[in-house]
């Protein structure tokens, strides 16, 4: 006789309907469709056998399928066969937790130690209280770690030195191990680490280093780290160490719903609230990856090649391959103040709502840089920001605007050949191109650094000192070529091109795939560029037609402005590439000492790129908490920036309406960026693209260059600066370099 099978004793079926039921338990529940199953139901009461079972069902139903069914109920976890004797209580919890309890036989031994002057002792005797493991207390400076043990390293601070040595001895002796810091208001532990296997802990480090360099600025003054984590009682360790033990047992016993090996868990005793922090394995970190710098020769003997993507149907403020919720799914992980590239997001409520929602970002930093909103672009500063006309647009701009700038900053790995200009000179941009700097502003270097932060002028480069060069690939010309890599990089060594060239954010993107990534980096440098003619020639342009455009966001944004007695003028300065570019920019009616606010948007589509100018001055509305335009102006020219002419259209000059503007946009971003490359070809105009995504974080960035399109800081040595003006009908003759704006702009 086969055994008599029945529900398990912690679920219960719930019938609905007579094809439906539910089988609830304490935290899920799970649907039965169908007929058989719903006639099943009261059949499983653990008073008939498999068999018996099939017999009554049989002339009703197919045997075969009643069979499938079973098994089925008893794959999913369902169904048992009726034990000999009931479960106990710890049997239940294992099996509903998936434990393999044959792997907890043997107790596993677990030596706790400390890194400093926490007594390990209370953590190993609450530990043995386990029956899964026998834990014993040593000095890891003394102990043999290669003896088969889980050790657990206390700590009051995962910054402490000593964990670094730790690991790297734990790795290289293939030790597993993990980190715990029980004191506090806030404990922590996590990762369990286990050697070619899993990330290390200096894979963490390298993130939570970037999040805390106010911390490590304070021990490098002090000569020691902050003690932020001090206190606890019996019972708060209690807690944090109960909630170890317990998921030490789920990984000894296999359990699919561990974590402690993915990443660090966070008790906030305050509200009780638990939270994983997960973390991914860096391929070139300096322990557990391959942190070797790649030396090059030459070329990659590849081309970069690009593939179809179609855009989603829909739009968002923008196009994209996927909705933003989507992205925001993908990515949400990589967000973190402990083990993410990306800290935190926070939505800042003090922009008005009718320009939709405003996101700030943190993101880790590298090499110790301090953090200053205000040069957010000429530096990596850890901070950043997004903006949508929704919560979740913004927050996913805001992600995506710091990856891309985690991703631009130089990590020591990046490929690159070490070179002379003059021995390379055929293949490569030469910096001066790059830079678009006039020899004034090179010998007039301090004075223009004193005027603004993005006024700064490296130092003149020299063609024969030996630098860096990244090879970046020619859409135009489809071919590789060498461009200084300090150009490509936030914050690259001084001694490797880093004095001679600054890399910055213009034309870095991210996107879901590289051809999303690469069209939205060359909307940029358009943008920018039409906003570097604007700026520094003074040029009044006439505004749009709003109406005309049909964007009711632009409409409410209008009118939102007008009630807090800011007029809105969305200026045309759309160039002779032929693609929109607007500014937003909003000034008060009457008080000359408020400041200005100006967003900037280019696309194909007229009407988004209309949208991101506006949507773009809500983000920078509060610029003016870290940036005093007014005050900028008037330390360079005495005047208030807002009150200068160019701010406004010209006086009776006719608007500008939608059907003025033509729509390249195609349904897939390969053929935009065919288009793109077609339109600047045509002006005589290269584009190239390097890609910056790095392996672990997944989300694509790209650098988009074109040497001759103009910066939006201060570039006075480039062409069309001076030309394009004169040829697109707005000044009768070019003006010199002492007549352009000496206010370098300020974003």
């Amino acid at each position: 006789m086969t055994k008599l099978l029945r529900f398990k004793p912690w679920l219960e079926p719930a019938l609905i309907d007579d094809k439906n039921a539910l089988i609830l338990s304490e935290t899920t529940s799970h649907t039965l469709k169908g007929e058989l199953l719903i006639t099943m139901l009261p059949l499983l009461d653990g008073s008939r056998s498999e068999d018996d079972i099939v017999d009554e069902l049989s002339d009703r139903f197919d045997m075969s399928e009643i069979f499938y069914q079973l098994i089925q109920l008893k794959k999913v976890g369902l169904v048992e066969a009726v034990p000999k004797q009931e479960w106990e209580t710890s049997a239940i919890f294992h099996d509903r937790m998936e434990c393999d309890l044959s792997k907890l036989d043997s107790p596993t031994k677990i030596i706790v130690t400390s890194l400093n002057s926490l007594d390990p002792q209370p953590i190993a005797d609450h530990l043995s209280g386990l029956k899964f493991c026998k834990a014993v207390t040593a000095d890891w400076q003394k102990a043999d770690l290669n003896d088969g043990a889980i050790w657990i390293v206390l700590t009051s601070n995962y910054l402490d030195p000593n964990l670094e040595i730790f690991n790297a001895r734990a790795h290289k002796s293939g030790t597993r191990w993990l980190p715990y810091k029980p004191d506090g208001i806030e404990p922590w532990f996590g990762p369990l680490v286990d050697p070619g296997e899993t990330a290390c802990v200096e894979c963490l480090l390298h993130r939570l280093r970037g999040h805390r360099i106010k911390e490590l600025q304070i021990a490098s003054k002090k000569g020691e780290l902050p003690r932020f984590s001090q206190g606890r009682t019996a019972a708060s360790l209690n807690v944090s160490c109960s909630l170890l033990g317990l998921e030490l047992e789920k990984f000894l016993s296999g359990s699919s719903h561990c974590f402690i090996d993915k990443g660090v868990v966070t008790i906030d005793l305050k509200t009780l609230e638990t939270s994983r922090h997960e973390l991914t394995r860096r391929s070139h970190c300096p322990i557990c990856g391959n942190a070797e710098a790649c030396a090059l020769s030459g070329f990659p003997e590849e081309e970069f090649t690009l593939t179809s993507q179609p855009k989603a149907d829909y739009n968002d403020g923008g196009e994209r391959i996927k909705a933003a919720t989507e992205t925001m799914a993908r990515f949400e992980t990589r967000i973190s103040p402990i083990t993410g590239e990306v800290g935190t997001l926070n939505v800042q409520e003090n922009v008005p709502e009718f320009f939709g929602r405003a996101v700030s970002s943190s993101w880790a930093t590298l090499n110790g840089h301090k953090m200053d909103s205000s040069k957010g672009r000429i530096a990596a500063v850890g901070m950043s920001a997004g903006k949508g006309r929704s919560e979740i647009q913004a927050r996913t701009s805001a992600l995506g605007e710091a990856l891309e700038r985690y991703c631009s900053q130089y990590f020591g790995y990046e490929p690159c050949l070490k070179a002379t200009y003059t021995s390379i000179a055929d293949d490569a941009l030469h910096p001066l191109e790059l830079n678009q700097f006039t020899d004034s502003q090179y010998e007039n270097r301090e004075e223009w650094a004193k005027r603004a932060h993005t006024g700064s002028v490296p130092k003149r480069f020299d063609e024969n000192t030996s630098v860096d060069w990244t090879p970046t690939w020619s859409l135009t010309n489809k071919r590789w070529k060498y461009v200084p890599s300090a150009f490509m990089y936030y914050q690259y060594p001084k001694e490797n091109g880093g004095r001679f060239i600054y890399g910055d954010s213009n034309g870095v993107a991210a996107g879901n795939c590289v051809e999303e990534a690469i069209i939205q980096g060359f909307f940029e440098l358009v943008e920018r560029d039409g906003v570097a003619l604007w700026w520094y020639n003074m040029l009044q342009r006439p505004c749009l037609d709003l109406p005309s455009f049909g964007s009711a966001f632009a409409m409410e944004a209008a009118e939102g402005l007008r009630r807090h007695n800011h007029s809105l003028h969305v200026l045309d300065l759309t160039t002779d590439l032929g693609i929109p570019v607007f500014a937003a920019v909003g000034l008060h009616y009457s008080d000359p000492d408020a400041e200005p606010h100006f967003g900037f948007g280019s696309h194909f589509n007229a009407r988004i790129a209309l949208d991101r100018a506006v949507s773009e001055m809500g983000q920078s509305w509060i610029l003016g908490e870290q940036i005093i335009p007014n005050e900028i102006n008037r330390k360079v020219t005495g005047r208030n920036l807002s009150t200068e002419s160019f701010l406004r259209p010209p006086k009776g000059a006719a608007t500008i309406p939608l059907s003025a503007f033509t729509n390249h946009t195609t349904n897939d971003f390969l053929s935009d960026i065919e288009k793109c490359v077609s339109i600047l070809d045509d002006l005589g105009i290269e584009m190239l693209v390097t890609d910056l995504t790095r392996p672990e974080v997944g989300l694509s960035v790209v650098r988009v260059i074109s040497p001759e399109l103009v910066h939006f800081w201060p570039r006075f040595g480039a062409k069309r600066l001076y030309d394009t003006p004169v040829k697109l009908g707005w000044l009768d003759t070019a003006k010199t370099e002492k007549d352009l704006n000496p206010v370098p702009f300020y974003f």
